[in-house]
Protein backbone atom coordinates (compact mmCIF):
# COMPACT_ATOMS: atom_id res chain seq x y z
CA UNK A 1 0.00 0.00 0.00
CA UNK A 2 1.09 3.57 -0.65
CA UNK A 3 2.04 5.91 2.16
CA UNK A 4 -1.27 7.33 3.49
CA UNK A 5 0.47 10.66 4.12
CA UNK A 6 0.68 11.31 0.36
CA UNK A 7 -1.76 13.82 -1.06
CA UNK A 8 -4.01 12.77 -3.99
CA UNK A 9 -1.72 14.17 -6.71
CA UNK A 10 1.31 12.43 -5.22
CA UNK A 11 -0.56 9.14 -4.96
CA UNK A 12 -1.67 9.48 -8.57
CA UNK A 13 1.91 10.22 -9.70
CA UNK A 14 3.39 7.22 -7.87
CA UNK A 15 0.68 4.85 -9.15
CA UNK A 16 1.20 6.17 -12.68
CA UNK A 17 4.96 5.55 -12.50
CA UNK A 18 4.54 2.05 -11.07
CA UNK A 19 2.18 1.10 -13.89
CA UNK A 20 4.41 2.44 -16.68
CA UNK A 21 5.78 -0.17 -19.07
CA UNK A 22 9.17 1.50 -19.56
CA UNK A 23 9.45 5.16 -18.49
CA UNK A 24 7.21 7.65 -16.69
CA UNK A 25 7.42 11.43 -16.51
CA UNK A 26 6.28 13.22 -13.36
CA UNK A 27 6.16 16.97 -13.85
CA UNK A 28 5.32 19.84 -11.53
CA UNK A 29 6.57 23.25 -10.42
CA UNK A 30 8.67 23.68 -7.24
CA UNK A 31 6.87 22.88 -4.03
CA UNK A 32 4.33 20.44 -5.48
CA UNK A 33 5.82 17.37 -3.78
CA UNK A 34 7.84 15.72 -6.54
CA UNK A 35 10.62 14.72 -4.13
CA UNK A 36 8.10 13.18 -1.70
CA UNK A 37 6.57 11.24 -4.59
CA UNK A 38 10.04 10.10 -5.70
CA UNK A 39 10.89 8.85 -2.21
CA UNK A 40 7.67 6.82 -2.13
CA UNK A 41 8.36 5.48 -5.63
CA UNK A 42 11.78 4.27 -4.49
CA UNK A 43 10.18 2.61 -1.45
CA UNK A 44 7.69 0.83 -3.69
CA UNK A 45 10.42 -0.25 -6.12
CA UNK A 46 12.38 -1.79 -3.25
CA UNK A 47 9.27 -3.71 -2.18
CA UNK A 48 8.81 -5.03 -5.72
CA UNK A 49 12.43 -6.27 -5.70
CA UNK A 50 11.61 -8.47 -2.67
CA UNK A 51 15.03 -8.27 -1.01
CA UNK A 52 16.11 -11.04 1.34
CA UNK A 53 15.76 -9.94 4.99
CA UNK A 54 19.02 -8.34 6.11
CA UNK A 55 20.25 -7.88 2.53
CA UNK A 56 21.75 -4.45 1.75
CA UNK A 57 19.66 -2.71 -0.88
CA UNK A 58 21.70 -0.44 -3.13
CA UNK A 59 20.51 2.09 -5.70
CA UNK A 60 21.77 4.65 -8.17
CA UNK A 61 19.71 7.69 -9.18
CA UNK A 62 20.59 9.00 -12.65
CA UNK A 63 19.54 12.65 -12.88
CA UNK A 64 19.32 15.03 -15.86
CA UNK A 65 21.97 17.73 -16.33
CA UNK A 66 19.47 20.43 -15.35
CA UNK A 67 19.42 19.08 -11.78
CA UNK A 68 21.61 21.35 -9.67
CA UNK A 69 24.66 19.69 -8.16
CA UNK A 70 23.63 21.07 -4.78
CA UNK A 71 20.46 18.95 -5.02
CA UNK A 72 22.31 15.65 -5.44
CA UNK A 73 22.96 15.16 -1.72
CA UNK A 74 19.37 16.12 -0.88
CA UNK A 75 18.15 13.45 -3.30
CA UNK A 76 20.55 10.88 -1.87
CA UNK A 77 19.48 11.70 1.69
CA UNK A 78 15.83 11.23 0.79
CA UNK A 79 16.54 7.93 -0.95
CA UNK A 80 18.37 6.58 2.12
CA UNK A 81 15.00 6.06 3.76
CA UNK A 82 14.70 2.94 1.59
CA UNK A 83 18.24 2.29 0.33
CA UNK A 84 21.18 1.37 2.52
CA UNK A 85 23.66 2.55 -0.13
CA UNK A 86 22.84 5.16 -2.73
CA UNK A 87 24.60 7.37 -5.23
CA UNK A 88 23.29 10.20 -7.42
CA UNK A 89 25.01 10.56 -10.80
CA UNK A 90 24.45 12.49 -14.04
CA UNK A 91 22.58 10.54 -16.71
CA UNK A 92 25.55 10.80 -19.08
CA UNK A 93 27.74 8.91 -16.58
CA UNK A 94 25.17 6.13 -16.26
CA UNK A 95 24.91 5.87 -20.06
CA UNK A 96 28.71 5.68 -20.35
CA UNK A 97 28.83 2.83 -17.85
CA UNK A 98 25.98 1.05 -19.58
CA UNK A 99 27.82 1.18 -22.89
CA UNK A 100 31.21 0.29 -21.35
CA UNK A 101 32.54 3.36 -23.13
CA UNK A 102 36.33 3.69 -23.19
CA UNK A 103 37.96 6.61 -21.44
CA UNK A 104 38.14 9.57 -23.78
CA UNK A 105 34.98 8.66 -25.72
CA UNK A 106 32.09 11.11 -25.92
CA UNK A 107 28.49 10.56 -24.90
CA UNK A 108 26.16 12.81 -26.91
CA UNK A 109 22.69 12.48 -25.39
CA UNK A 110 20.07 14.20 -27.56
CA UNK A 111 17.04 14.62 -25.31
CA UNK A 112 13.76 16.47 -25.69
CA UNK A 113 14.78 19.82 -24.24
CA UNK A 114 18.57 19.71 -24.44
CA UNK A 115 21.60 17.84 -25.73
CA UNK A 116 24.27 16.73 -23.27
CA UNK A 117 27.91 16.27 -24.32
CA UNK A 118 30.23 14.48 -21.89
CA UNK A 119 33.73 13.06 -22.28
CA UNK A 120 34.14 9.77 -20.45
CA UNK A 121 36.67 9.69 -17.61
CA UNK A 122 37.54 7.12 -14.94
CA UNK A 123 35.45 8.92 -12.34
CA UNK A 124 31.99 10.47 -12.38
CA UNK A 125 31.89 13.98 -13.85
CA UNK A 126 31.77 17.03 -11.64
CA UNK A 127 30.41 20.54 -12.21
CA UNK A 128 31.66 21.99 -15.50
CA UNK A 129 32.57 18.64 -17.04
CA UNK A 130 29.25 18.21 -18.85
CA UNK A 131 28.25 20.56 -21.65
CA UNK A 132 24.49 21.18 -21.91
CA UNK A 133 23.33 22.54 -25.27
CA UNK A 134 19.89 24.19 -25.48
CA UNK A 135 18.91 22.24 -28.57
CA UNK A 136 17.05 18.94 -28.54
CA UNK A 137 14.03 17.23 -30.00
CA UNK A 138 11.61 19.99 -28.98
CA UNK A 139 13.79 22.65 -30.62
CA UNK A 140 13.94 20.61 -33.84
CA UNK A 141 10.13 20.32 -33.82
CA UNK A 142 9.75 24.07 -33.34
CA UNK A 143 12.22 24.85 -36.15
CA UNK A 144 10.42 22.51 -38.52
CA UNK A 145 7.02 23.97 -37.70
CA UNK A 146 8.26 27.53 -38.26
CA UNK A 147 9.84 26.55 -41.59
CA UNK A 148 6.62 24.93 -42.81
CA UNK A 149 4.56 27.91 -41.66
CA UNK A 150 6.88 30.27 -43.53
CA UNK A 151 6.66 28.27 -46.74
CA UNK A 152 2.96 27.45 -46.49
CA UNK A 153 0.96 30.25 -44.85
CA UNK A 154 -2.31 28.96 -43.50
CA UNK A 155 -1.04 25.63 -42.18
CA UNK A 156 -3.51 24.23 -39.65
CA UNK A 157 -1.63 21.37 -38.07
CA UNK A 158 0.21 21.19 -34.77
CA UNK A 159 3.42 19.93 -33.28
CA UNK A 160 2.32 16.27 -33.25
CA UNK A 161 2.21 16.12 -37.06
CA UNK A 162 5.55 17.91 -37.23
CA UNK A 163 7.06 15.36 -34.83
CA UNK A 164 5.77 12.51 -37.00
CA UNK A 165 7.44 14.10 -40.04
CA UNK A 166 10.74 14.41 -38.19
CA UNK A 167 10.70 10.82 -36.94
CA UNK A 168 9.62 9.42 -40.31
CA UNK A 169 12.21 11.14 -42.49
CA UNK A 170 14.96 12.35 -40.16
CA UNK A 171 18.17 13.77 -41.63
CA UNK A 172 17.43 13.20 -45.28
CA UNK A 173 20.34 12.85 -47.72
CA UNK A 174 20.51 15.64 -50.29
CA UNK A 175 18.18 14.92 -53.19
CA UNK A 176 15.75 12.72 -51.25
CA UNK A 177 12.07 13.64 -51.13
CA UNK A 178 9.62 13.84 -48.24
CA UNK A 179 6.27 13.71 -50.00
CA UNK A 180 3.39 14.26 -47.60
CA UNK A 181 -0.19 15.52 -47.66
CA UNK A 182 -0.80 18.19 -45.02
CA UNK A 183 -3.84 20.27 -44.03
CA UNK A 184 -3.25 23.80 -45.29
CA UNK A 185 -5.90 26.48 -45.64
CA UNK A 186 -8.74 24.09 -44.91
CA UNK A 187 -7.78 21.48 -47.50
CA UNK A 188 -5.24 18.68 -47.85
CA UNK A 189 -2.26 19.74 -49.95
CA UNK A 190 0.52 17.43 -51.22
CA UNK A 191 3.97 18.93 -50.64
CA UNK A 192 7.63 17.92 -50.58
CA UNK A 193 8.87 18.87 -47.10
CA UNK A 194 12.38 17.47 -47.61
CA UNK A 195 14.21 20.81 -47.40
CA UNK A 196 12.44 21.89 -44.21
CA UNK A 197 12.84 18.49 -42.50
CA UNK A 198 16.51 18.17 -43.42
CA UNK A 199 17.36 21.71 -42.27
CA UNK A 200 15.58 21.31 -38.91
CA UNK A 201 17.15 17.92 -38.16
CA UNK A 202 20.62 19.30 -38.87
CA UNK A 203 20.21 22.01 -36.21
CA UNK A 204 22.08 20.16 -33.41
CA UNK A 205 25.13 19.34 -35.56
CA UNK A 206 27.00 22.65 -35.26
CA UNK A 207 26.66 22.98 -31.46
CA UNK A 208 27.61 19.31 -30.95
CA UNK A 209 30.75 19.59 -33.11
CA UNK A 210 31.77 22.77 -31.29
CA UNK A 211 31.29 21.15 -27.86
CA UNK A 212 33.22 18.00 -28.78
CA UNK A 213 36.04 20.06 -30.27
CA UNK A 214 36.24 22.18 -27.10
CA UNK A 215 36.36 19.11 -24.85
CA UNK A 216 38.95 17.44 -27.07
CA UNK A 217 41.33 20.35 -26.61
CA UNK A 218 44.75 19.45 -27.99
CA UNK A 219 44.09 15.69 -28.09
CA UNK A 220 44.45 14.23 -31.57
CA UNK A 221 41.37 12.88 -33.36
CA UNK A 222 39.44 11.03 -34.48
CA UNK A 223 37.01 11.05 -31.57
CA UNK A 224 34.70 8.21 -30.59
CA UNK A 225 31.11 9.45 -30.21
CA UNK A 226 28.20 7.45 -28.80
CA UNK A 227 24.79 8.88 -29.73
CA UNK A 228 22.25 8.43 -26.94
CA UNK A 229 18.80 9.71 -26.11
CA UNK A 230 15.58 9.59 -28.08
CA UNK A 231 16.85 12.33 -30.41
CA UNK A 232 19.92 10.25 -31.16
CA UNK A 233 17.61 7.87 -33.02
CA UNK A 234 16.94 10.41 -35.79
CA UNK A 235 17.52 8.68 -39.11
CA UNK A 236 20.85 9.71 -40.59
CA UNK A 237 22.02 11.81 -37.65
CA UNK A 238 24.98 9.51 -37.00
CA UNK A 239 26.06 9.72 -40.64
CA UNK A 240 25.78 13.51 -40.77
CA UNK A 241 27.60 13.93 -37.45
CA UNK A 242 30.52 11.89 -38.76
CA UNK A 243 30.60 14.11 -41.83
CA UNK A 244 30.44 17.32 -39.78
CA UNK A 245 33.21 16.13 -37.43
CA UNK A 246 35.68 15.95 -40.35
CA UNK A 247 36.18 19.69 -39.90
CA UNK A 248 37.75 19.14 -36.46
CA UNK A 249 39.71 15.92 -36.91
CA UNK A 250 37.01 13.37 -37.61
CA UNK A 251 35.04 10.92 -35.47
CA UNK A 252 33.63 7.43 -35.36
CA UNK A 253 29.96 7.66 -34.42
CA UNK A 254 27.75 4.83 -33.23
CA UNK A 255 24.17 4.98 -32.06
CA UNK A 256 22.71 3.26 -29.00
CA UNK A 257 20.07 0.79 -30.11
CA UNK A 258 17.98 0.92 -26.92
CA UNK A 259 18.24 4.53 -25.66
CA UNK A 260 15.43 4.15 -23.09
CA UNK A 261 17.35 1.51 -21.17
CA UNK A 262 20.94 2.71 -21.75
CA UNK A 263 21.13 4.66 -18.50
CA UNK A 264 19.35 1.91 -16.56
CA UNK A 265 21.97 -0.65 -17.56
CA UNK A 266 24.73 1.69 -16.43
CA UNK A 267 23.00 2.53 -13.16
CA UNK A 268 22.71 -1.19 -12.39
CA UNK A 269 26.44 -1.66 -12.98
CA UNK A 270 27.22 1.31 -10.74
CA UNK A 271 24.89 0.02 -8.01
CA UNK A 272 26.66 -3.33 -7.97
CA UNK A 273 29.88 -1.50 -7.22
CA UNK A 274 28.55 0.44 -4.20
Amino acid sequence: ALDPALDPSQREAVAFALEARDIALIHGPPGTGKTTAAVELIRQAVKLARPVPGEAVRGVLAVPPAAAWSNHEALAQAARESLEKVDVVPEAWAVAKGQEALEGAFIVDVGASATTVYRVRETAPGPGEIVVLPVGGDAIDALLLRALEARHPGVDFGISIVRELKERYGCLPDGDAALVALPIGGRTVPIDAAAEVAEACRAPLGPIVEAVDRLLGTDPGPAEIILAGSGGQLKGLDRLLEEAMKAVGGARVRRIVEPVFAGAFGALRLARGL
